[in-house]
């Protein structure tokens, strides 16, 4: 290896290393990493269903044994929006040493949801016409298409979060009464 060459690999790996440290990014694999399993799973489940099974099974047995594949379909890959919102919130505030990183978790998740629509168009099966249907989460808003506002989402909000959480003014002080663990797990200051 030339020198030019020794030196451009040197200040690449330098720059890697800085970039690979930078604390968003490095929520960002950390949550991913944390959700691999659950896209391993759900990827074995589609495979199952769409082959396996298609070339074992046939009619109502092939219907209730893919059952369970969209099921576990439904509860890894059509969430994954919300999963991973609520996995970077916890891998951001964890990485932030934030004193709480479940409350921004839950915190990141309910912001992703309030930025769904509150009405959705559905058609019901065998109709022609869409209805507007309130007060549901459709899969089409929660699966991996809302990953991305997932992820945005929720390092906004687990950042301002944070901030909010250590301004003073907006603490609340339940007293020497209250247990530690509960002012803990509410972010709420104990005063000894």
């Amino acid at each position: 290896m030339s020198l030019e060459n020794s030196k451009f690999v040197e200040k690449f790996t330098m720059f890697a290393a800085k970039l690979g440290n930078q604390i968003h990014l490095r929520s960002l694999r950390d949550a991913f990493a944390t959700m691999m399993p659950l896209y391993i799973l759900a990827g074995l489940a589609v495979l199952l269903n769409n082959t396996v099974f298609t070339w074992i099974f046939s009619g109502d047995t092939l219907t209730a044994v893919q059952y369970w594949g969209t099921v576990i379909t439904n509860a890894t890959l059509n969430v994954s929006g919300l999963l991973i919102a609520g996995a970077i919130g916890y891998c951001l505030a964890t990485n932030r040493e934030f004193e709480n990183p479940m409350a921004a978790a839950l915190i990141s998740m309910a912001c992703l949801v309030a930025m769904m629509p509150n009405t959705v168009e559905v058609i019901a099966n065998g109709a022609s016409e869409a209805v507007s249907v309130s007060g549901v989460l459709p899969f089409a808003n929660l699966r991996t298409g809302a990953m991305f506002a997932g992820v945005i989402i929720a390092l906004f909000a687990t950042e301002m979060f944070i901030k909010v959480s250590h301004v003073k003014k907006l603490q609340v002080n339940l007293g020497d009464n209250v247990p530690p663990a509960v002012g803990r797990e509410c972010n709420i200051n104990r005063v000894s």
